[in-house]
């Protein structure tokens, strides 16, 4: 077995090697649909201040209301269909229902349904995150995985444990956590799940519950952060998206990707 998995490793760092000096795929589609956010008092400049100091932001109602019902509901609608859960390989690590790109790209095959992908392409989304992060942020290669996914914690004890999220990029990476659902047995308070991080300066554990349309912007290449598991009845629902400012990818960081997308999605 161990034999196997070492030529598998040296063939695709031969692939990826050939493939090294090539560009990213385009599949860029630029999306310059208006009013989606709730943008008029924010304060970019504290914003970006904050983002340098701690490499995370947190805000809340980021969407107006009438945008985030429908893009709550299609989520919604995407999860009925196609949604999987974590392989039994990884529950160690993460107990949830996960969608990938690939699923979502599936399901918009099928539905013509392009609220997720028309979002992560957004101009305007882009702008905000950029503003905040006071980086050039751009989307990730059109083959990753990971590049927008949904997660889904419906089960009692989903959750996912402490961890920092690699990245396969030379420059900086930066992920987007967008809450859809969080509520309790009763849809009467948030749901028991805590998301709880450490600050890169002080080594203090904060935390803090995403409220429905609430948007977390962090570095979670240098943000070590986890989410507690959720109570029996209970729902949290999390759209996820990434980016990078300067895309190319690290030598062999296409084969090594497709290795853990290969075995954990």
């Amino acid at each position: 077995m161990l034999i196997t998995i070492t030529i598998l490793l040296i063939i695709l760092c031969i692939i990826d090697l050939n493939n090294y000096s090539k560009s990213n795929r385009i599949c860029h589609k630029k999306n310059n649909q208006q009013h989606l956010l709730n943008v008029n008092n924010i304060d970019l400049i504290g914003l970006q201040k904050t983002f340098n100091k701690t490499r995370i932001v947190y805000l809340e109602n980021i969407f107006n209301n009438e945008y985030f019902h429908t893009l709550a509901n299609s989520i919604d609608d995407i999860n009925d269909k196609a949604k999987k859960r974590t392989s039994e390989f990884i529950q160690l690590h993460r107990k949830a229902g996960v969608l990938t790109k690939t699923d979502i790209d599936n399901y918009i095959d099928n539905t013509n349904d392009t609220i997720v992908t028309n979002l992560y392409y957004n101009t305007g989304f882009i702008n905000l995150l950029s503003n905040i992060t006071g980086l050039t942020l751009q989307p990730t290669d059109c083959d990753d995985k990971v590049m927008y996914n949904i997660l889904i914690y419906d089960k009692q004890n989903d959750f996912i444990n402490w961890h920092y999220d690699p990245s396969y990029y030379t420059g900086n990476y930066i992920s987007i956590l967008l809450s859809i659902r969080n509520s309790n047995s009763t849809n009467t308070d948030l749901s028991s799940s805590i998301l709880k991080y450490k600050d890169i300066n002080t080594g203090v554990i904060h935390q803090l519950q995403m409220k429905p349309n609430s948007l977390l912007v962090f570095d979670g290449t240098k943000i070590l952060h986890t989410a507690t598991g959720i109570k029996p009845n209970e729902i949290r629902i999390v759209l996820t998206f990434t980016y990078c400012d300067v895309c190319k990818e690290k030598i062999y960081a296409r084969s090594i990707r497709k290795i853990k997308e290969a075995m954990f999605y």
